[in-house]
């Protein structure tokens, strides 16, 4: 998991990268399996961390 030291490039490219992997194993596994909650989970640590760095 990043740190508060990312670049903003930096994070919003791994944000991407999550949403992918996200959306394939969505597509594979389905929307409620353990690795897609898992994988959202993960993207909603990047998106607070954006957030909390980046915004407001």
């Amino acid at each position: 998991m990043p740190t508060l030291d990312v670049t903003k490039a930096d994070l919003q490219k791994d944000i991407g990268m999550k949403k992918s992997e996200l959306l394939k194993l969505a597509a594979l596994s389905g929307f409620t399996s353990n690795e897609t909650v898992r994988c959202s989970q993960e993207l909603d640590q990047l998106l607070n961390l954006y957030q909390k760095k980046f915004c407001c």
